[in-house]
């Protein structure tokens, strides 16, 4: 269910391609929770000392994933701030190794859980709330299933794009449509200006 604002005054048009410094921060701040409450302790498990399985997420083995990724690194407090494509990046880097954790025991010796993981339950709850804060903001991306990040392309044209098939007759034409069709809901505006280049060779050659 939506807020107040939501049912009675509409949802904001989605139409900004940049994430601003304070939405930037709240996305690092979810990503930053779930590290915390043990979302990541299926791929970068702290162990218990005992040997009884995982009980939350190691940080420091995710902060040398982040590391080997080429990824900020949300951990730290820094005065360097992340960029849109930072934070896109986190986040699909997120989905991927997010998973639900689960108390499955307490080991009263450490006063500690013992967790299992529920990936898929966990990458639709992440899922959910990135999108409501994308919506929220007039964020024109999209998190969709497959844990990629996708630019949303405005009302009306959003709905003709994914409807298209081009049958011209002219293999070479219809490939030029689709191709600038898929690179304008890029989200990269490098990416979205060469689809209208590719628009225009398209229009040519018709």
């Amino acid at each position: 269910m939506g807020y107040f604002t939501d049912r009675h005054l509409g949802a904001r048009p989605r139409t900004a391609s940049e994430i601003d410094q304070p939405v930037r921060r709240g996305i690092l701040g979810v990503i930053r929770t779930r590290a915390n409450n043990g979302s990541f302790g299926l791929e970068y498990p702290e162990q218990c000392p005992d040997g009884r399985g995982p009980t939350g997420t190691d940080l420091n083995a995710l902060r040398d994933a982040l590391a080997a990724h080429r990824l900020y690194d949300f951990l730290e407090h820094n005065d360097e701030q992340p960029t849109t494509f930072d934070v896109l990046d986190l986040i699909e880097f997120a989905y991927q190794k997010i998973a639900e954790p689960r108390q499955i025991g307490f080991h009263s010796f450490f006063a500690h859980y013992h967790l299992s993981f529920a990936q898929a339950e966990g990458r639709a709850a992440f899922r959910e709330e990135i999108n409501k804060i994308f919506e929220r903001n007039g964020i024109a991306f999209e998190l969709n299933e497959t844990g990629q990040v996708e630019r949303v392309a405005p009302e009306g044209l959003r709905e003709a794009l994914a409807e298209a098939v081009f049958r011209t007759g002219d293999a070479t034409l219809d490939h030029l449509l689709e191709r600038a069709r898929t690179r304008f809901l890029s989200r990269d505006p490098a990416t979205r200006k060469e689809s209208l280049e590719t628009l225009w060779d398209a229009w040519e050659q018709a």
